[in-house]
């Protein structure tokens, strides 16, 4: 920019008919103006060239006094670079949106609304993958799942039972054709006798064989020992005698039918 040159004397014009100020001439620029009493001084108008600026969205930028070129520009960033992400309309719930990489996504994400599961036999699912659950999902209690209403040895959700169940074996099995060792306790010496072996599908507390077919009756009762009658003498067996998952008595007669009666529980 020129200098202004104001001639000074005769009829020229003076700072009391100029309006300019030096904060309306640009820096290093001198003139004659209302506040220079008819003396050229510098101007303080700032030079600021070409601006620039970049903005995000909802950004603001201040534009600064003084003398600008023409030449600057302020420029928005891409939609795309201010929404980055990975979210597709699976992902977001139905009828909400939100911009993904520059693009307007509508969701469609499943909605579940909140329910009571009670338990049962098989699994249930309380909630499919990949929904947006609106209420609570429950999933019931019952103040009777307790041990004592469980039978033993049975787990249900991680309540283990007590409650002994009782189980009743009655049936007629032969007896063996040939014997085995048991230890009479009395002597504590080995006595050959033929025996009754059975399963009763529960563990036994209790068994008791008679054969009826011989005189005078053959009779075991076994409670962890074993009490042969015969002849009315008492002798008190162990050893292979059996009382549990297996029952294995011994008994007098060879090859005979027994009535067995065995107790116990599950």
């Amino acid at each position: 920019m020129s200098d202004i040159l104001i001639s000074i004397g005769g009829s020229g014009a003076g700072s009391d008919e100029c309006t300019v100020t030096k904060d309306k001439v640009l820096s290093g620029q001198t003139y004659i103006g209302a506040d220079t009493n008819d003396e050229p001084i510098a101007g303080t108008m700032p030079n600021q060239g070409a601006k620039t600026a970049t903005l995000n969205a909802g950004g603001s930028y201040t534009i600064p006094a003084g003398y600008h070129n023409g030449a600057g520009k302020v420029t928005a960033n891409t939609l795309s670079g201010q929404t980055a992400g990975t979210a597709v309309a699976a992902n977001i719930r139905n009828g909400k949106t939100a911009w993904v990489n520059g693009a307007k996504v509508t969701g469609n994400m499943p909605e579940q609304v909140g329910s009571t599961i009670t338990p049962g036999t098989a699994n249930k699912t309380v909630v499919a993958a990949n929904r947006y659950v609106t209420g609570n999902i429950i999933v019931a209690g019952d103040p009777d799942l307790i041990a004592g209403n469980i039978l033993n040895g049975k787990n249900i959700f991680n309540v283990v039972g007590n409650v002994r169940k009782y189980g009743l074996y009655k049936k007629q099995v032969n007896s063996s054709s040939s014997t085995m060792s048991f230890i009479a306790n009395d002597t504590q010496s080995n006595v050959s006798m033929y025996y009754i072996e059975v399963e009763p599908g529960f563990t036994a507390t209790f068994a008791g064989a008679s054969c009826s077919g011989v005189s005078p009756n053959s009779i075991t009762f076994y409670d962890g020992y074993t009490y042969m009658h015969t002849d009315s003498r008492a002798i008190k067996l162990t050893g292979n005698a059996l009382l549990g998952k297996v029952v294995r008595i011994p008994v007098t007669e060879r090859n005979k039918k027994y009535e067995v009666v065995i107790v116990g529980y599950y």
